[in-house]
């Protein structure tokens, strides 16, 4: 099947009002769900439980946002939490925030250029590849 063959995964707008989306394209939905109810949506037909439970979810936002990652043609979807180093794929087990990154760069690339506008100025991170709204080096504690 060639792509214009598969129906792209769209943020319907009652969720896109609930969630901030640093990056949207052809291939990605990048979004940060403020509310339980886009969470609920970010986290369809996944095992996390952030995505079932509201005072979870609560939690999660209190100590730091969450980020998902949904690629629009598989539905594939995975989650960081910067500030606990948790990054989780659909079925909620731990993955790899390196190997994700070296498989997808362009990831990397356009959160990078978008990160700016989505946290508050945080002190230089300790290295360029891609800190955390905290300031914390993700490669250190992610890998």
């Amino acid at each position: 099947m060639d792509k214009s063959q598969f129906e792209l995964v769209t943020i319907p707008d009652e969720v896109r009002t609930e969630s901030r989306i640093p990056m949207e394209n052809e291939r990605w939905l990048v979004g940060l769900p403020l509310s339980p109810r886009s969470m609920f949506w970010w986290g369809a037909f996944t095992d996390w439980c952030v995505a079932a439970d509201h005072g979870l979810f609560a939690d999660y936002i209190e100590r730091g946002p969450l980020i998902i990652f949904l690629e629009r043609q598989s539905d594939a979807r995975w989650a960081l939490h910067p500030k606990t180093c948790e990054f989780r794929n659909a079925k909620n087990r731990r993955a790899s925030w390196a190997g994700f990154i070296m498989r997808h760069p362009e990831i990397a690339a356009g959160l990078l250029a978008v990160l700016p506008n989505l946290v508050q100025p945080a002190p230089p991170p300790s290295c360029g590849w891609f800190p955390s709204p905290g300031g914390e080096d993700f490669r250190a504690c992610c890998a």
